[in-house]
Formats: structure tokens, sequence, C-alpha cells
């Protein structure tokens, strides 16, 4: 039987022709491996409007109930990553989706590699709040409706603060079920970052800023640091959904050949955590 698919994609986890590759924080990648994801990403977004990206952007739109605010959230977003993680190995087979540690940049988010101009660029600028440096300046999005790649930090020129290293210790250790975890990660440690950098990245297209991923890859490396702590609980899913309670059967939409309990191995999704 023919597995189904998404934008003609393969769906189901399969073997990992290159190996378990590693993802890893942005700042540990070489320029080379930095610049061939950057230009990778950037392929997505070309082309006839809207692009590969802009209906990336639209499927986590689509998911504003179903994926958000329940249990679905961590495991939805892990399979969302994969999902542009392979549509990028189409370009170069070696690339992952690198990760943000924002608990680096918790005091002074503002000042985070991640906006320099050869990183992926800094505030949006003028009425329109458009991202005018690095290699996103001029990206027009489809949606929410046709315009600029925003930004508005959401304390002018800088960033309120992020969770700390030390918060992020505390939350996986005063959190030791799973119903209680994907709450407490989902809220402030999650949210904050999406409120801090304002523009899309505060509305259910905030994938129209590749930030989303790599803040995403962090909050996926949160759960998989959470699953080595409580391997006993690697496997544990459980409180609400959207319509009832959540169980590891539940599939996975769009992508409705996929279950919650095919997410708990990364390595069976081709990708580990330096």
């Amino acid at each position: 039987m023919a597995t189904r698919t998404v934008d003609g994609q393969d769906i189901r986890p399969e073997t990992c022709s290159n190996g378990v590759l590693e993802r890893q924080e942005i700042r540990t990648l070489t320029e080379d491996r930095r610049k061939a994801f950057i230009n990778a990403f950037k392929e997505l977004h070309t082309g006839a409007s809207p692009t590969e990206l802009d209906r990336l952007s639209d499927y986590h739109n689509q998911a504003a109930g179903y994926a958000h605010s329940n249990a679905m959230f961590l495991p939805w977003h892990r399979y969302y990553l994969v999902f542009l993680e392979r549509k990028l190995q189409k370009q170069d087979p070696m690339i992952t989706v690198p990760y943000w540690d924002w608990t680096l940049d918790s005091q002074a988010p503002e000042t985070s590699v991640v906006f320099k101009e050869d990183f992926f660029g800094g505030n949006g600028k003028g009425k329109d709040n458009c991202v005018e440096d690095g290699p996103l300046a001029g990206w027009q999005m489809a949606y929410p409706k046709p315009g600029c790649l925003k930004r508005k930090f959401d304390q002018g020129d800088k960033i309120g603060a992020f969770y700390s290293p030390e918060g992020i210790r505390r939350l996986l250790a005063e959190n030791t079920e799973f119903s209680s975890f994907h709450l407490a990660l989902e809220g402030i440690p999650h949210g904050r970052i999406h409120v801090g950098i304002d523009g899309h990245m505060n509305t259910m297209h905030a994938p129209n800023d590749p930030l989303f991923f790599l803040h995403h890859a962090m909050v996926d490396k949160i759960w998989s640091d959470w699953q080595e702590k409580y391997p006993d609980k690697a496997r544990s899913y459980a409180g609400k959904k959207e319509n009832g309670q959540a169980a590891p059967s539940d599939i996975i939409p769009p992508w409705n050949d996929l279950k919650v309990e095919d997410m708990f191995d990364t390595t069976a999704l081709c990708y580990k955590y330096a």
C-alpha cells in the first residue's frame, strides 16, 4: 500500500540513507555548513508565489488548533522539522536543521549571533518592520497577507529576557511527567521567543522566518533531553488533545499515516542532537 504524501513527499520514517545525522547548535556550524543551510532554505522561497516555504508556513497556520496548547505540540513540531529537513536534504543530503540555544543569549537576546548580517539578519526596519539586512533582505511572503518578512523586537531595539540555562534545568527537574512537561515547555520558555522577536514570529505564520525552525529545534532538543533524563518515560505521552485525551496512537495530521508513537525515537527519524 502506498504511503500518504504531502506535496508528493514520502512521510513514513524509513531507513536513513545517510545514517543518523547530528543537529548542531548554530554557533558550532562551520561557515560553509551554515551557508549551505541558508542557501538551501532560500531555495525553498524561490519561484512563483506561494513558494514551497509559503505553503510550509501555511501548514503551521492550519495546525493552530490541534498542534498548540495541548499534548500534540511536541510530536507535531518534531515531525514538522523533519518534513522541512527532508526538503532541504534534496539539495544537500547532509543538511540538518541547526538549533539555536537561546538560553546562551537569555539576558540580551538582541545581541545573539543569529541576528548578525551573515546569519539571519536583524530587527525589522521602517513602518512595516521589514527585515532589510542579511540573506533574507527583501523577502516577500504570501501569508498571512502579501508583504515583507517582518520582525519587531518587543523592546524597541532590544528583546526582553529569555529562559536561562538554569531555568531550563529547573524545568526539566520539576516536570517529571509528560503531561506537565509539555505544558511547562510550551508556555513561557517557548512562547517568549515568539513574543520577543515579534513580527511574523508572533503569528501562526511564524515559519515565514527561518528563526522559527532554529527555535523549534531547540524546543525539540529540550524534549529529547527530557527523554534522556527520564528514560523510563521516553515513550510517555499523556494530557489533553484538541478533542479529548491524548494517546500514543493518535495520528499526526496532515501526515495521517504517522502516529505520535512514531515520534519518540529521533534516530528513527534520522537525526540526533550534538
